[in-house]
Parts: C-alpha cells; sequence; structure tokens
C-alpha cells in the first residue's frame, strides 16, 4: 500500500512540474556538437570556449587547446551524453539512431587522445570505479576537510584553501577566479552544490546531504531577480552591469535536479519538488537569455564566464553546454520529460558552419620527455564520466599529515588528488568536489581531466575547475603539465585572429602560493598583428638525474657561510693563493684525467668556486684529497655535501616553484655543464669563449676575436641555451717590442721609443697598457717560460745593472748575451721586470685585454660587431658546430640535450600610437615619421638670441647663412620671436674661462637690445673640444616647449583626467672600474613628466658612492620631481586634482639579481616621498628597464622584415622564452637602422595598479615616441632614455676650473680613506641645476 501512495504521489507531481523547456531536446544541440566532431579525424586541440566580443566576426567561434587542458574531456563527454539520451528513448524520437551511433563513436575517437574509452554497450557517468574502501574513505577524509575549511556559515564557499605543507594548518582562504577573497563565485558555488550532492549519493553520509541543502539554499537566495541567470559572482559591483554566467547556472540546475532525487530517495517529495522547481526555472532562464540558433555560433549556449579578469565572458563555455545535456538527461532519468519532449520545437538547421575550421588554434609543449601512460587505456566496463578525459588530472601527492591515507588514490575515474597538505593531504585521491568524475574510488589509474598534475594541489575531485581544493604543498600548480599555453592563434608563419589566453586557475598557469621577487605573470598579451620569429635561443632538457656539487679554493668559508651546509667543499692546496681560473680549470682537468677510476663520468668545473659531478664520488667518510701533477704540485681535497634534484628545476618552469636557491644552483650547474667543453680550449670569460677562427686587427696591439656567448635560462614550461655572438679584445701575438710600437702609434726603430729617453706620460701609458699581459721567454738550452710583466725598466737593457748569484753586477744586456751565445740586437730598448730585454720576449697568442678600448678604436669595435640579423644567425648556427653539443661528453653525462634548430616563436606587432602636433595628427610607420609642414604642439617664444662663434673659419657670410636658416626652421614649426639680428661674439677656442665667454655674450646681447636673452648659440670648431661643448651646454637651457604628444586616446592611462598619472624614470651610471674607481663617484638620475600629456620631462641628479646602484637619495629627488609636477598642474595647468594618483617608475640599469633590492630598498623610498608630500598615496608600479640580454630576434618571412632586415617596431614577445613566474616581456620599439635590432627587457616588480599585459605593452611602446629630440620611436621608453641622458651629463655637475672636473678614467689608484675623502668631496661639491634650468629638459 504504502509503495502505490508514493507512486501516486510521484505521478501528481509529474502532472503539476513546471514546463520542461523544450530547447533541452532540440536537434540543434546533436547538429552542433556532430558538426564540430566531424571536421577531425584525429583531433589534437580541444574547444573550450568561444571567442569572446572583442573580436569581431569571431565571435562564437570555439577558441581550441591542446590535449593537456582541464576541460578537454567535457567534448566529448557531451556526446556520450547524447548516446545515453538515445538509449532512453531508444524510438529515436529525441536523436535519430544514426545520430546516436555517430556520437558515440566521435565521443570515443575525441576521447582518444586523453584516454581510452571501453567499446561495449553498457554506459554510465558519475558511477565511480570499484570498491575500494581505502578510496572511499580517503574521499571521505577529504570531503570533510572541504566542509569545515571551504564552506562558509552562511553556506557560501571559498574557491581555494591554502594549507601548511607540514602541519596541516589553514594558512588562507581565498577566492582566486572571483571578485575577491571575501566574495562567492558563482561557478564555484554551483561546483559545491554537485559535488556535495554526489559525496550523498555515493555515501549516504548525512551531514553532504546537510552540505548540498546548506550551499544550494545560498545559490537559489543570491539568485537575481528576473532573469535568474546569476552574474559571474554574487558579491561583484553592479555598476558596471556585471556579465552573467550560464556555467554556473547549467551546473547548478544539474546540481538541484540530482539534489531532487536525493530527496525523493528519503521520502521528501516537498524538497524534491522544491529543488526541481528552481532547476527548471534557472533553465528556462538561461535558455531565455543564451539559447543560440544562429549557424556561426558554434556553441549551444552564450553567455558564460570563464574568467573575468582576463576578459573572456559572454562566451560559450564547452562545461556549461554539457551540463545543460545533462540536466536534460536527468529530466528523462526522473521521469519529468518523456521522448517526445524535443519534438517539434522550431530551430534552424545548424549546416556545415558549426563545424568550419577552428579560427584559433592555441597550442602548448607539454613537458619534456612527457608521453601518454599506458596505464590509462586499460578497457573499462564503466564511463565513470570522466567526460573522456586523460589528462592527468589533479595529482594529489599527499604526503604527510595524520589523515594521509594509505593508499595512492589512483582512481580511474576522477581525479587524482592535488598534493593535499597537512592534517587531509590524503593519500592521492582528492575531494569529492564536483563531477563529472565522482570520487576517485576504484583500481585503475585513470587521469581524470586535467593533466596539469592537479588543478589546485590539495586535491579537487572530477573535472571541473579550482573548486573548493585544499592546495596543500604549494598549491594549484597550474592547468597544464607541460607549462601554460605557448602561443596563440593559428600556427606559425601564418595569419588569422588571435584568441585572448586563458587559463584555470590563474592565466598564466603559475601557482598562487608561488613566491616571486616580481608580479606574478597576471596572463598573457593578445592585441597585435601575429608575426612569426626565430630566436637565438634553443630548446634544452633538464638533467634527469641527481647533481653533485662541491666547492673550491679560497671561497669556501664564504660559500659556507651563505649557503648553510647545502653545499660540498673542494679544497685546491696549498691554500692561501688565489689562482687565476685559466690555472684552475688546468689542475681541475689533470686531477680528472690522471684519476679516471674516481672521475667516471667526468664533472664540470666553473673555474672559480664550484665543482659539479653527475655522480657520486666514493670517497670514504665522503672526502678524499687527489694529487695532481707529477711531484704532486697540488692536491685537490673533494668533501661531498649535498645534493641538486633537477625536479625542482622541473617544478619552477613550469610554475610550480618559487625561485629560491635550489633552483638557482640547478641552473647554474646546467651552464657550468653546457660551457665546460669549450672553455677547456678556448680563451674564455664568464660567459663566452673566444676562437680565432675569425678575428680582425684593431689598431694599437689590439685585435678583435668573434666569441660566442652562452647562457642556459628557464623559460616557460621548458629550459633554453640562449646562443649569441660576442666580441672579444684580445693583445695581438708576437714579438713584445712590435705590440708597444703599435700600442704607441710609434714607426721606425725601437730605440727611437722604447728608451730611458721616453716621455713620461707614454711610458706609464705603456705599462698600463701590458701589466700583468703574460710573455713567453727562453734561455738557450732551457724550455720556454711563460711570464706576467709586472713593470717595465726605466733603463735600457745595456744600462739596466743587476747583481749575479756570485755578488757581481752585471747588466741585463750582458747577461743575455753570454746565456744566448749571442748580442742582443737591441741593448738600448727596456727591459721587462724582471729584468728581461723586450726583444727576447713574445706575447703569447689568445690573452683577453681586459682594459677598455681606447675612444678612437671604438668604431672599429662596432664595426666588427655590427651584422645584419640574417648574418648574425648565420654566425650563430656556425657557433653550434663550433659548440658540438651533440658530441660534448659532460652534456651527455648529465643527460642534458640541445636542440640544433633555433626557436621558431610568435610574437605581436603592437599597434602604433597616433602623435599629435599642433593641429595636425600623424601615425608613424614601423617607428619613424616625418614632420615635414608640421607645426609644433607648443612652440615657445624666444625672447633673445645671441651667437658665439669659436670657429675662426665660420666668416660672416656663413653665420649668416645659419641665422636665417635658424629663423627660417623656427618660423615653419611655429617659434616665434627668433630673428635675423643676431649679436654675435667672436672667440679663441683655446681659451678656458668659458663661463665668462656667456656672460660676456649676454652683456653683449643686453648692450644692444636693453634685455637678456633667453636662447644662447655656440658655434664650435670641426672636432670641437668635448670640454666646450658640455661645459657651454650645461648653461645652454632648452626653453621648455612641447615638440610632440601621444594622442589621448594611444595612451588613455595617462591621459584619464581623474586619475592624474607621473611617470618616472630612473638610472645609474657607475665610473669605468680600474685604478681609482673608489675615489670617483657613481651618477644616478630621475626624470618625470610634468604635463598631463606625460611628453614635458624634467629631471635631477646626484653623486653618490662608486659602484653603488640602489638610488641613495631616491626620497629626496622623488620629492623634488613630485612638486615640480603640482605645481605645473596648479600654475600652468590650472587642474583641480594636483597630486598624481598613479605613478609608473621605469628604472634602467638593473640586473636580475638585483631586483629584490630594488623592492626592499627603493620601493620604501618612493613611497616615504609620498608620505612626506602628505597626498593620498598614488598606486605604484615598477617595472625594470634591461638591455644588457642576449635575445635576439629574426622574421622568420622576409615581408615581415623591415628595410634594416629586422623584425618591425613593436614587436613584442611575452611567451616561451619569458620568466616562468614573472611579469615580463620583450619589446622591440624602434626600427632598426644598423645591425640586429636589440629588443628591451621590461620586467615588471610592483604593480599596484593591476595593469593587463596589453595595457603596459602598448602603454610603454606608445612613450618609446615622445622622446623629444627624434622623429623615431627609440629603443627604451622615453623616461629612461632621459634619465641615461642626465646620468652621462651629471659628470660635469662640478666648477669646471675646479680640481673635480677630472673625472677620466685614468685617476691614479689611492688609499681606502684617501678615496674615500675624495668620494664625500665629490658629493659635496656636486652642483645642483639653476632653478630656471630644472624647469626645463636641459637635457635634450
Amino acid at each position: 500500500m504504502l509503495s502505490v501512495v508514493v507512486l501516486a504521489c510521484s505521478l501528481a507531481f509529474a502532472a503539476a512540474a513546471p514546463s520542461i523547456p523544450p530547447e533541452l531536446y532540440s536537434p540543434l544541440i546533436t547538429q552542433k556538437l556532430l558538426a564540430v566532431a566531424q571536421n577531425f579525424s584525429n583531433p589534437s586541440q580541444y574547444p573550450e570556449y568561444t571567442t569572446p566580443p572583442p573580436y569581431g566576426d569571431q565571435i562564437g567561434r570555439w577558441v581550441w587547446f591542446p590535449t593537456d587542458t582541464w576541460t578537454n574531456g567535457f567534448f566529448p563527454a557531451a556526446m556520450m551524453l547524447l548516446a545515453e539520451r538515445a538509449q532512453s528513448c531508444s524510438g529515436g524520437q529525441l536523436i535519430s539512431a544514426s545520430d546516436a551511433a555517430t556520437a558515440l563513436g566521435q565521443g570515443r575517437t575525441w576521447s582518444a587522445p586523453l584516454v581510452t574509452l571501453e567499446t561495449g554497450s553498457k554506459l554510465g557517468h558519475d558511477v565511480g570505479n570499484g570498491n575500494s574502501s581505502a578510496y572511499r574513505d580517503m574521499a571521505i577524509s577529504h570531503a570533510d576537510k572541504t566542509i569545515q575549511n571551504h564552506v562558509r556559515a552562511d553556506g557560501s564557499t571559498f574557491h581555494v584553501v591554502v594549507y601548511n605543507s607540514t602541519d596541516g594548518a589553514v594558512i588562507a582562504q581565498e577566492t582566486h577566479q572571483g571578485y575577491s577573497n571575501t566574495s562567492t563565485w558563482t561557478r564555484g558555488q554551483a561546483w559545491a552544490m554537485y559535488g556535495f550532492t554526489s559525496m550523498y549519493n555515493r555515501t549516504g553520509l548525512s551531514r553532504y546531504l546537510d552540505t548540498a541543502r546548506q550551499v544550494s539554499q545560498f545559490y537559489v537566495d543570491h539568485l537575481p531577480t528576473g532573469n535568474s541567470v546569476p552574474p559571474w559572482d554574487f558579491d561583484a559591483p553592479l555598476s558596471p552591469t556585471p556579465p552573467r554566467d550560464t556555467s554556473s547556472a547549467t551546473v547548478a540546475s544539474s546540481a538541484m535536479l540530482l539534489l531532487s532525487q536525493m530527496e525523493t530517495s528519503i521520502g521528501n517529495s516537498t524538497g524534491s519538488a522544491y529543488w526541481t522547481d528552481k532547476a527548471l526555472t534557472l533553465l528556462t532562464d538561461t535558455i531565455s537569455l543564451a539559447w543560440r540558433t544562429e549557424p556561426e555560433w558554434q556553441a549551444v549556449l552564450s553567455n558564460g564566464t570563464s574568467f573575468f579578469s582576463e576578459g573572456v565572458y559572454d562566451t560559450g563555455l564547452t562545461y556549461g553546454d554539457y551540463y545543460f545535456v545533462k540536466a536534460g538527461n536527468i529530466l528523462l532519468d526522473m521521469g519529468l520529460a518523456n521522448c517526445n519532449s524535443g519534438m517539434g520545437s522550431a530551430t534552424p538547421a545548424c549546416g556545415s558552419n558549426c563545424g568550419s575550421t577552428p579560427a584559433t588554434i592555441v597550442t602548448q609543449t607539454q613537458k619534456s620527455g612527457e608521453r601518454l601512460n599506458n596505464e590509462a587505456n586499460q578497457t573499462d566496463p564503466k564511463l565513470a564520466d570522466r567526460g573522456g578525459g586523460r589528462g592527468r588530472g589533479d595529482r594529489g601527492r599527499g604526503r604527510g599529515g595524520a589523515d594521509r591515507g594509505g593508499d595512492r588514490g589512483r582512481g580511474r575515474g576522477g581525479d587524482r588528488g592535488g598534493r593535499g597538505a597537512g592534517a587531509d593531504r590524503g593519500g592521492r585521491g582528492g575531494p569529492p568536489a564536483g563531477p563529472p568524475a565522482g570520487p576517485p574510488i576504484g583500481s585503475d589509474r585513470g587521469r581524470g581531466f586535467d593533466r596539469g598534475r592537479g588543478g589546485d594541489r590539495g586535491g579537487e575531485s572530477g573535472a571541473d575547475e579550482r573548486i573548493l581544493v585544499g592546495r596543500g604543498r604549494g598549491g594549484d600548480r597550474g592547468g597544464f603539465r607541460g607549462g601554460p599555453l605557448a602561443l596563440a592563434g593559428p600556427p606559425i608563419g601564418g595569419g588569422g585572429f588571435v584568441a585572448p589566453p586563458h587559463y584555470p586557475s590563474n592565466a598564466a598557469g603559475i601557482s598562487h602560493l608561488i613566491q616571486a621577487v616580481g608580479v606574478r605573470r597576471p596572463h598573457f598579451g593578445s592585441v597585435g598583428v601575429p608575426v612569426a620569429v626565430y630566436t637565438n635561443n634553443f630548446k634544452a632538457n633538464i638533467p634527469n638525474a641527481k647533481i653533485y656539487q662541491y666547492d673550491v679554493g679560497e671561497w669556501a668559508p664564504y660559500l659556507q657561510q651563505c649557503m648553510a651546509a647545502l653545499t660540498t667543499y673542494l679544497v685546491i692546496l696549498p691554500t692561501g693563493k688565489v689562482y687565476p681560473s685559466e690555472l684552475t680549470m688546468k689542475i681541475i682537468r689533470a686531477m680528472q684525467e690522471s684519476n679516471p677510476d674516481i672521475f667516471t663520468p667526468k664533472g664540470v668545473y666553473d673555474g672559480r668556486a664550484i665543482f659539479y659531478s653527475p655522480k657520486n664520488y666514493p670517497f670514504p667518510q665522503g672526502r678524499q684529497e687527489v694529487g695532481v701533477g707529477d711531484r704532486g704540485d697540488f692536491k685537490v681535497r673533494l668533501t661531498i655535501a649535498a645534493t641538486i634534484n633537477p625536479e625542482t628545476l622541473l617544478r619552477y618552469i613550469q610554475g610550480e616553484q618559487s625561485h629560491d636557491e635550489s633552483v638557482l644552483t640547478a641552473i647554474n650547474a646546467c651552464n657550468v655543464a653546457v660551457r665546460m667543453e669549450p672553455i677547456q680550449n678556448n680563451p674564455f670569460n664568464v660567459r663566452s669563449f673566444f676562437t680565432p677562427d675569425e678575428r680582425r686587427p684593431l689598431g694599437r696591439g689590439i685585435e678583435l676575436w668573434r666569441g660566442y656567448f652562452q647562457s642556459v635560462r628557464p623559460a616557460i614550461g621548458r629550459m633554453v641555451v640562449n646562443l649569441d655572438i660576442s666580441t672579444g679584445t684580445f693583445y695581438k701575438g708576437g714579438p713584445l717590442i712590435g705590440l708597444c710600437l703599435e700600442f704607441l702609434g710609434a714607426y721606425g726603430q725601437p730605440e727611437l721609443h722604447l728608451t730611458a729617453r721616453m716621455d713620461g706620460r707614454r711610458r706609464n701609458d705603456l705599462i698600463k697598457f701590458i701589466r700583468n699581459l703574460k710573455v713567453k721567454t727562453q734561455k738557450r738550452g732551457e724550455g720556454p717560460k711563460i711570464r706576467p710583466i709586472k713593470d717595465l725598466s726605466k733603463e735600457g737593457a745595456s744600462d739596466h745593472m743587476f747583481p749575479t748569484t756570485d755578488g757581481a753586477m752585471t747588466t741585463v744586456a750582458a747577461f743575455f748575451s753570454l746565456a744566448n751565445g749571442r748580442a742582443l740586437t737591441h741593448p738600448k730598448v727596456l727591459s721587462v721586470k724582471a729584468y728581461v730585454p723586450m726583444e727576447l720576449c713574445e706575447v703569447v697568442e689568445g690573452q683577453p685585454m681586459r682594459k677598455q678600448v681606447p675612444s678612437d678604436l671604438v668604431k672599429g669595435v662596432l664595426d666588427f660587431s655590427t651584422s645584419r640579423p640574417e648574418q648574425r644567425l648565420r654566425s650563430i648556427m656556425n657557433g653550434l658546430q663550433v659548440l658540438q653539443y651533440g658530441s660534448s661528453s659532460y652534456l651527455q653525462d648529465f643527460g642534458i640535450d640541445v636542440d640544433p634548430s633555433p626557436m621558431l616563436i610568435q610574437g605581436r606587432v603592437l599597434p602604433t600610437p597616433t602623435l599629435q602636433y599642433g593641429g595636425s595628427e600623424i601615425r608613424p610607420a614601423n617607428g619613424q615619421w616625418n614632420m615635414r609642414d608640421r607645426k609644433l604642439w607648443k612652440p615657445v617664444q624666444i625672447m633673445g638670441c645671441v651667437m658665439i662663434n669659436y670657429d675662426n673659419r665660420f666668416d660672416q657670410q656663413s653665420q649668416r647663412s645659419m641665422i636665417e636658416g635658424l629663423e627660417e626652421a623656427c618660423r615653419s614649426v611655429g617659434i616665434t620671436g627668433m630673428t635675423r639680428s643676431v649679436p654675435i661674439l667672436q672667440k679663441d677656442p683655446m681659451g678656458t674661462t668659458y663661463s665668462n665667454h656667456l656672460k660676456e655674450a649676454a652683456q653683449l646681447y643686453r648692450k644692444e637690445v636693453g634685455s637678456m636673452p633667453n636662447l644662447v648659440i655656440v658655434v664650435l670648431p670641426d672636432r670641437g673640444n668635448e670640454d666646450i661643448y658640455y661645459r657651454i651646454k650645461k648653461i645652454n637651457v632648452k626653453l621648455g616647449g612641447i615638440n610632440v604628444i601621444p594622442k589621448a586616446s594611444s595612451v588613455q592611462f595617462l591621459t584619464d583626467p581623474s586619475n592624474p598619472t607621473l611617470v618616472l624614470g630612473c638610472d645609474v651610471m657607475h665610473p669605468t672600474p680600474g685604478a681609482g674607481y673608489r675615489s670617483r663617484p657613481s651618477f644616478t638620475a630621475l626624470t618625470g613628466n610634468i604635463d598631463s600629456s606625460s611628453s614635458r620631462f624634467i629631471a635631477t641628479s646626484r653623486a653618490q658612492k662608486a659602484g653603488q646602484e640602489m638610488v641613495e637619495d631616491l626620497e629626496e629627488m622623488v620629492s623634488d620631481v613630485l612638486g615640480k609636477y603640482m605645481a605645473y598642474r596648479r600654475d600652468v595647468e590650472k587642474k583641480k586634482i594636483l597630486a598624481p594618483r598613479r605613478v609608473i617608475f621605469y628604472r634602467d640599469g638593473v640586473s636580475e639579481g638585483q631586483f629584490k633590492q630594488v623592492v626592499e630598498i627603493e620601493v620604501p623610498r618612493i613611497k616615504s616621498a609620498f608620505a612626506k608630500a602628505k597626498i593620498l598615496p598614488p598606486k605604484l608600479t615598477v617595472v625594470i628597464v634591461g638591455k644588457r640580454h642576449h635575445n635576439r630576434f629574426f622574421p622568420a618571412n622576409q615581408k615581415d622584415a623591415d628595410k634594416s632586415g629586422n623584425a618591425p617596431a613593436g614587436l613584442v614577445i611575452d611567451r616561451e622564452i619569458t620568466n616562468p613566474l614573472e611579469f615580463d616581456f620583450f619589446l622591440q620599439s624602434h626600427g632598426g637602422l644598423l645591425g640586429t635590432s636589440r629588443s628591451a627587457h621590461y620586467s615588471c616588480l610592483v604593480d599596484e595598479n593591476s595593469f593587463t599585459a596589453d595595457d603596459l605593452q602598448q602603454l610603454s611602446f606608445s612613450l618609446c615616441h615622445v622622446y623629444a629630440r627624434a622623429t623615431r620611436s627609440v629603443s627604451i621608453v622615453a623616461p629612461t632614455y632621459y634619465a641615461d641622458t642626465v646620468c652621462a651629463r651629471a659628470k660635469h655637475h662640478y666648477d669646471p676650473d675646479g680640481t673635480l672636473a677630472d673625472l677620466s678614467d685614468t685617476a691614479s689608484q689611492m688609499s681606502s680613506e684617501a678615496a674615500e675623502a675624495q668620494m664625500n668631496l665629490y658629493k659635496e661639491r656636486f652642483k645642483p641645476l639653476h632653478p630656471g634650468t630644472a624647469q626645463n629638459m636641459y637635457f635634450q
């Protein structure tokens, strides 16, 4: 009787249920899915979302992703749902038998690249796999922990929980894909509804039903009125109107229908009816909002939000469509819909357009060496709702805590957990957070959907995204195991649409727990025209075995302190001496070659302090002393202490580990292994080695040798070898006398130039040039000896006396005449100490000259170093032949392979900003433009002009012609006040009181005109004295006009009137190393705009301690610029908002190793200046501008090259070869002139302004177009270019007639106390700018 009553209630409910939307069973669903599926016979990419609205005629077309993307399983799973639907309605009412068979076949085909499905006819989803109690216990443990830490008291949920890896304590509760950490991301809430309902379905435990009701009620209570499809986040701001998320709606609808079934199972018909009603209402509203019938829209639904902060919203989503179909199937299972529900709906045929070739293919390189695992290809009688997806799911290597679980959790159906930590790190299975996989139970290893080693490392179950997941040990390993997406758009070489990148946890696939020195990469850029370029980077794999590190020599105590027992020590005895790297390399080489029983395989040595081995050598008690040399001249002591695990490097390039000491050590080991072979046989420096095969005489006894720079660097998802050509300066080999004569520029007999009668200054210059130069000498009957030159004698060999061993005195000439049996040819020529005639010395070939190249020879160096892009790439490829990576036994032993082909990557050419002149606009082409017939944006008025002429050949006619030309040119660009009546002061250029000349010229003008001039023109003689130029130009003030500005629409970030923006540029210039280095100052400069168009800059500079990179007076300098900025806005522009709301600080000249110092030292100084100004703290963005790198880019197609053969101006690279963790990009902002262009490398260290990649890249490119004295875009942003110029001029901020004016590189050596006193004097006497000059761009 009871069963009859229940049946009657069910029938009554069915009759009274809300109407079933016929679209749930429309044939259009089948048509769209199959049309897309049948277009590919061998799928290698999978759809995830359709192109967002900004992309014109591509809207509605699928964006495609590689096989290891976590969402891939939904597309084949949706087709399996269609096959299920056919079984429910075997008469073909909802789907024809042929379409059902096609759907089943396509589901299997599209699943094959992910995981092989069974070939039987028994179908099922969300059914788990097996009856393992261990897996069941793990799932329950995870689910309980999820309830405890993810579900808030009001029923809302956190997206991610971060656990302590040691004790399992909760570190943070966050919401990464939602609006904020305290908000509720609606799709995450929907996953919670489905996950907890599924857990109750599998376990029958009431706490999961209670939680499912709680989270579902919160969802329902917060749905909007009217159309109930939720926004992407329940707490998103209402203005502007937030996008909806229909995928949230379909997941929630399926969850509530499943919950309705659970209520029915316990006899709660009221609850069942309630959840069914809410689900049907939400489905009806979804269809009303998002049902798409047009053929060009390839998805079933629209209005999905994949990742709001990445701009991926108002799209179709594969998982939104999947759960839409699934909801229809659940309604069939519940008996609320029948096999005729979908018939008769008027829907147009999709046609062939549904399956057209994808407009965008987004590809990704898999992790090196990763292959599909056959464990997942076993036949399984049940689908377990894997969505067909294989991809490694959430791997969950739980390793510790009280709830560790006894098994590895290889449930085939579910995700593999996610490295849960602490108390709930759980075996290797994930919590039952969401469909379609269900709890990870069963004996097979199935890899779920997410290939990326676990979406969130605390263990997410099912194919769903980062929902209710404890990440434990480092969290969120990023959706793609092989690293983030590599390219957007079609394959290289083609054109086409570039889709916005999208990543499952954050845009770049980087774990949110990873610590970065700067800003973690938020996403990749997408704006611009795709262009294929070769780069001088070559793919390399990571060593596949452990590496053992040893430390070397006198540095051991220091390294012990720094590395704290991380390292092993290798000490070369006898100690107490520091040996040159050339010698220590020979010692280590001899050690290994003479002891093959120990050193097989061989280790590698960096020439200084570190030795690495691929083998842990079997030393007693971990220590061994090895004799080197026939007489045991050296003993090398090795002590093993630590091991390098390359896995840390692998995790780093995949965005799963912070850049710490272990990563640095692993990278260094790879670098030493790569360079070991070439440096044993060639001259080398830190990163380059040189060969004599390609060399050129430079003059002055110097040769140029072609070299090869090589560096192993981490990139996104891979390691690369950066290989470039370099140039080295070397001493010319051969007779020392010839070298010395060539250096002096002397000709004829050496007796005329190299004797005691030498001028003292020339003699000192020669000594500096040859000091420590190695020469080979030989006496009769003895072998050759190599010795360094320490000094020159003051007398010739025939006059230079010294005592012999028997106490008698003899001359150098007599001694060597007797020893060699012949008289010296040049007895009057100087000897080198100790006591060797110069004519008997041969300069050893291949010695680097580590001194500054004389200024008159710099052009020759540039000529040798400069080559067109195609020539440079050929030289680099020739270098590969020299390097012979493939045959290096060292690389083979370390397991390092280098791809011999240069990487072909995709860049983008950014749109050029529009520039404004007075009354006209212009759009640069390839980084240049012509201002002919254009007026300056803000021309000034010349109030008076006077000229000083230092060139006696510049006669009156020449003077008149110049003045007339200047007047005409001024008038043509809008400058007024320039007349042809200019007083001229004629002066002798050999004088020294140039400041008096300026005063005299001003008085001359005043006498003739009656007022003071504001422009002084100085005519210098040919080959003008640099002294004159700088002393005159220091006070030759620029007049304060503005040439050109970027159009406001091109730089909206800078021109927003409600958010005034201050752009700063900063640089530091150091003295050239050498004698007297410590006594000379480094100079700092800060520039900043004062106008609203960011085109008029001012500057301030200081002197500080030599070699100090962090700007000591930065707080004071920022305050100076800030004050002038606010005054200009108040007094000139009449703005109401005076203080900047945003500040961008571009910092030049900082190496990667100093990034942390900028953040910890300079950033607080900047903010302190804001605080002292008592203004609302502006949002600060800090960007490093790097120029000293070796990455080069070569157009793959000549049609993409400019006239110089370089890539066009505006090329930006932010993928594949950039930092694995941090927000950086390469920008080649200038057109090519000579040689191969070098891009600037921008690294964002602080970003309170939350720049998108596109915005920061385009802003930086625009700022390369406002350099005042050029009609070309420049290679770095103008603020830092100005700062560089100001630094170069800063050495002239001293009294030109005073004792501190000489800052030449020939300053003499002095004691540390004297050097410090001299330094303080430089700082005290540094002259600030004149107040009038400080308001203008005097440095241009």
